[in-house]
């Protein structure tokens, strides 16, 4: 994803339809890492997906094809 001049996301096509988001729907953006995304069971989206599932197995994994 890339960051805007005006602070903006574009969050990728497969991303919005996996999540179903539509235009308008609220979302909250954190940012947590390995282990932290162990402990709270939250997906990670990462682009070294290999990594991840190495270090992290329990952890769902989404990433890019």
């Amino acid at each position: 994803m890339k960051l805007t001049e005006k602070g903006q996301v574009t969050i990728p096509i497969d991303l919005r339809r996996e999540l179903r988001l539509r235009p308008g729907d609220q979302i909250e953006i954190r940012l947590e890492v390995g282990a932290h995304a162990a402990v709270s069971r939250l997906r990670l989206l990462t682009r070294d997906a290999r990594r991840y599932r190495t270090y992290f197995p329990t952890v769902e994994v989404i990433a890019p094809d």
